[in-house]
């Protein structure tokens, strides 16, 4: 797989209806522990709170699914919060939703509603980016031909590849990113700027973030 949509950052929200609050937290994870332990914290920081529901989907593909009602009705809690990770398509992420009861019942349409609003919410506040397999570039040049590299790299046509760093030593080296199946153009760019004379690194850099798309 290329690519696959996850949270961008920490989310967190509250949401409050008919004298019942909910909490709820976005994370990015990466295994049943990093998820257990996201789950663990919601709980020790809320630790008089009725309810703690969840779901994480670990997988790429999104096989590896798991939610939980924490003492809701059946399917009022948990599924409605994996719902909305499922039509974003969002992957190695757990959501964990708080609920201090308000002493009103909300009934079991009124908890789907109020379990996936209070999702929905922690999604917009975490954003959500496009993790892509990417390769490291380490670029070594002349001082005399730096300034000209990066202006050109700085171009519009070349915004698939991303300045991270430049070393500055005997001769400088830029550290560049690129998305794997974008090397092959990047490479032939870099070694037209160059006039041929290219001396490049390629690493694995794994899965990278690289567009936001907030919704």
């Amino acid at each position: 797989m290329d690519s696959y949509r996850t949270f961008l950052s920490s989310g967190t929200s509250e949401y409050i209806i008919n004298k019942s609050r909910f909490i709820a937290r976005a994370e990015r994870v990466s295994s049943q522990e990093e998820a257990e332990e996201v789950l663990l914290q919601q709980k020790k920081a809320y630790p008089d709170a009725t309810h703690h529901c969840s779901a994480y989907i670990l997988d790429p593909q999104g096989n590896t699914a798991r939610f939980n009602d924490d003492g809701e009705p059946q399917g009022t809690a948990g599924k409605p919060i994996l719902e909305v990770m499922r039509r974003q398509e969002i992957t190695q992420a757990i959501i964990v939703v708080t609920r201090y009861f308000g002493g009103i019942l909300l009934g079991a349409a009124g908890l789907i509603r109020a379990y996936a609003h209070s999702a929905a919410l922690a999604v917009e506040k975490a954003g959500i980016c496009q993790m892509h397999n990417s390769v490291l570039l380490e670029l070594k040049i002349e001082y005399k031909e730096l300034d000209r590299l990066k202006y050109l790299l700085s171009l519009p046509e070349n915004s698939f590849i991303k300045q991270l760093d430049t070393l500055y030593a005997e001769c400088p080296r830029l550290k560049l990113l690129v998305k794997k199946a974008d090397a092959p153009s990047a490479r032939e760019k870099l070694n037209k700027y160059l006039s041929g004379h290219l001396n490049l690194n390629i690493s694995e850099a794994g899965y990278m973030p690289w567009q936001t798309d907030i919704k």
